[in-house]
Order: C-alpha cells, then structure tokens, then sequence
C-alpha cells in the first residue's frame, strides 16, 4: 500500500482550515503516513487542481461555488478521492451525501470527527484489491477500484479499465469469484460489472462514463436488490 496520502482542504474561511489542517497532523492514524495537506479557499481553484489528492475536506457553502457543485465536478476529475463535508450549514446534509462522500461533519471540528474520517479512508484504501494478469504475454498488476466492468470474448474475458482495457485468457467464473466481495457483480452470462462505477439501471446498466451494457428483463429487478445491498456496504462509493 503506497504510505504517500495528499488531504486536501477547501474552505474559504482561512481559520477554519487551518483549525482542519491542524487536527489532521495531530492523528496518531496519520502519524505513520508521509501526509502532504494542501489548502484551497476557493472551490474554482480545487476543481482545477493537478495534484491527485486521497482525502477532500469540503466546505458545503463557499463564496464562487456549492459543495454540491463541487462534489459533482470531482466525480471526474478527483475520482478516487474521498469526500468530507466540514460545515456549519446542518440543513445540506441530504443532498450532500453520494458516490465517495464519506461523512458530514458540524463546526467545530474535533480531533475525533477527524480520526473518523482518516479511518474510513483507510479501509477504503484496504479494499482495493491488486491483481496480476497476463495479457498479450506480459504480466500487468492492475487495481480492482480501476476496473470499471468484465466482457467475456470467447475463452478470453476483457477487462475494461477506466483508462485502458486488457484481453485476459481467465473466465468469467474465475472473476466473479475473485472479485464478488469488493462490489462487483455478474448481470448476465457475458458480463460483470463495478458497482462503483453504475449511475443507474434501466434495461441496462449505465456508467459514469456514458457506456452502457444490457440486462435481461428477467434480471433487472435481481440486480437493482443488489445494487440496493452494495449501496448499504459500500455507501462511500455511491
């Protein structure tokens, strides 16, 4: 597991970002990390960041731009980051909530509030299994959370990432039973999908990337239960 963690924090009231910051370097959780915490007072200025960052402390109001706006706009550029909204406005806390928000915290922030959401980013950071496969005779180590779905093609099943895609000879009983507990599903003979990356299923089961794959009429209802399951065990994702 990489021991680098970039947390950053977006507030547009400087002392209460550094009343975060402060909190987060007294985390004994934190303390056998190398952690780099960064401060943005304007969510233009986060939406457009370069750096990759693990863990986003998130103010629901600020003054160019919502939480919600924000939240939104980083479901594609900071896919992997988790989420933490730190706030003084209680009356956002249901909209707030979806795919990798992890918590919905009130000011004051406390030392503890904080070490709830360090340890929730660690054990989303513990289920993201590595997989090694040979595909086209090299052997690639590829992460779970980056396989978006699973199409089997003949005795080869490809594997779709979220940037690349790899033909693997492995079925797809193989996969479904490798990869069935952390949230992935198979919706039909020929394909297995993330939950992480689903935003709704019809007739078919549409990506946050615009794709979309068929289900059976049949399976439907079966799969929306599962997704329903998924979203209680794997609700940061969502």
């Amino acid at each position: 597991m990489d021991d680098n963690i970039n947390i950053v924090i977006c507030d547009d009231d400087e002392i209460d970002a550094d009343r975060i910051a402060e909190l987060c370097g007294k985390s004994e959780i934190l303390s056998k990390y190398n952690v780099n915490i960064s401060q943005y007072h304007s969510g233009e200025d986060l939406c457009n960041a370069k750096e990759v960052y693990n863990l986003i402390f998130l103010d629901i109001k600020l003054d160019n731009m919502d939480g919600i706006a924000i939240r939104d706009h980083l479901r594609i550029s900071q896919p992997d980051a988790l989420i933490a909204y730190a706030t003084g406005y209680s009356e956002y806390a249901t909209r707030a909530y979806g795919r990798n928000v992890i918590d919905y915290i009130m000011k004051p922030i406390t030392l503890d509030k904080v070490d709830e959401v360090i340890h929730t980013l660690m054990l989303e950071r513990s289920i993201n299994k590595d997989i090694n496969i040979i595909s086209n005779g090299n052997i690639v180590n590829i992460k779970s959370l980056d396989i978006i779905y699973i199409k089997a093609e003949h005795v080869y099943s490809v594997v779709i990432m979220r940037d690349s895609k790899y033909l693997v000879r492995r079925t797809m009983n193989e996969w479904e039973q490798e990869l069935s507990v952390y949230g992935f599903v198979r919706v039909g003979k020929s394909y297995i999908v993330n939950f992480r990356y689903v935003s709704c299923i019809d007739s078919s089961v549409h990506f946050i990337n615009g794709e979309c794959i068929p289900v059976s009429r049949l399976k439907v209802r079966s799969i929306k239960e599962k997704y329903n399951e998924y979203a209680v065990r794997f609700s940061r994702y969502m």
